[in-house]
Parts: C-alpha cells; sequence; structure tokens
C-alpha cells in the first residue's frame, strides 16, 4: 500500500475491530474481515516464513495462518479460551487468517481520532496505517494487506 493511500486509509472515519496483542490493542477495518473462528489445528508449511504459523482447513479452503506477534518480533500467540482466527482478505488480495490474543470490540474512531504513523525507527511501522484512540487508549490501525502471506 502506498504511503498515501495508508495514510488517507488511516484517516477515513470508517469502523474496525480491535483487538489484543501482547497487552496492546490493534485494529483491522472491518471492510476487509470476512470472519471470525475459533482456533483450529494449524498444520506447518515447511520452509515458510517463521511468522506464518502453517495453514487451515477452511469449509475445503485450504488459508494460510499468519502471527503477527512473530512478525513483529514478538513472542508467538499463545492459544487460549480468548485467542481467534480473525480471517482477512485486503482489497485485491487472497484471504488469510490472522492469529489475535483476543477480539475486543467494533470501533469507528473520527477523523480527529486516527492520525497518519509517525517516522518511528522501527519494523513496525511498515505495517501500520495510523493510529487511533478508543477511551483514552492508544490503538495501532493494521494495514491488512502488509500481513499477507505473498
Amino acid at each position: 500500500m502506498s504511503e498515501s493511500t495508508a495514510s488517507t486509509r488511516a484517516s477515513e472515519p470508517g469502523r474496525y475491530l480491535t483487538f489484543r496483542l501482547d497487552g496492546e490493542i490493534y485494529g483491522v477495518p472491518i471492510l476487509d474481515i470476512r470472519e471470525i473462528i475459533e482456533v483450529q489445528e494449524i498444520s506447518p508449511v515447511p520452509l515458510s516464513s517463521p511468522w506464518v504459523r502453517g495453514v487451515i482447513n477452511l469449509r475445503g479452503r485450504v488459508l494460510p495462518v499468519v502471527d503477527p506477534k512473530i512478525r513483529f518480533g514478538l513472542a508467538p500467540v499463545e492459544p487460549s479460551d480468548l485467542t481467534v482466527i480473525i480471517v482477512l482478505q485486503a482489497s485485491g488480495g487472497r484471504p488469510f487468517g490472522m492469529l489475535v490474543d483476543e477480539v475486543l470490540e467494533v470501533q469507528r474512531p473520527t477523523l480527529s481520532d486516527a492520525s497518519e504513523p509517525p517516522d518511528l525507527a522501527t519494523d513496525h511501522q511498515e505495517f501500520l496505517a495510523g493510529f487511533g484512540r478508543v477511551r483514552d487508549q492508544l490503538v495501532f490501525l493494521l494495514d491488512p494487506s502488509s500481513l499477507h502471506v505473498h
């Protein structure tokens, strides 16, 4: 996604599904979400990227599942009763699953709540579409296309 598209998208007054990863709150546009499913057995794929946990069978379709925590350099998602797979399909991309620690709620940030990501000297910036606030908590707005399995 281009820089101008990412910043425009982050400032749109759309709705975002918020979820927790390693104690922090993240969000993805609900327009990119196909469904939310329970964690099921994930079959590892040899020689895949470390952040690709493997594939699942979703109603007869093979779906890759990524772990954004590994992609961000954190410890892998540890499955719990709250862990789910969010099935995403960013515009023009193929569907994929994303493991998250816990789904929270759908939020609609206003234009003043979302902002273009600052120039951070981290590897995380390429995944961010912007920032928002929900009840005085910072929400990292992710660009789902940056997490997609290529």
